[in-house]
């Protein structure tokens, strides 16, 4: 149960560190075509 704990919370950091990155990405986009 910790191995699939373990794995649980390295899958949502990796979401997290996804998301943000395609967040950034995006506001960049905007403010350079603004």
């Amino acid at each position: 149960m910790k191995y699939l704990h373990l794995m649980e919370v390295k899958i949502s950091n990796f979401l997290k560190n996804l998301i943000h990155q395609n967040v950034s990405s995006l506001k960049n986009v905007v403010e350079s075509n603004v």
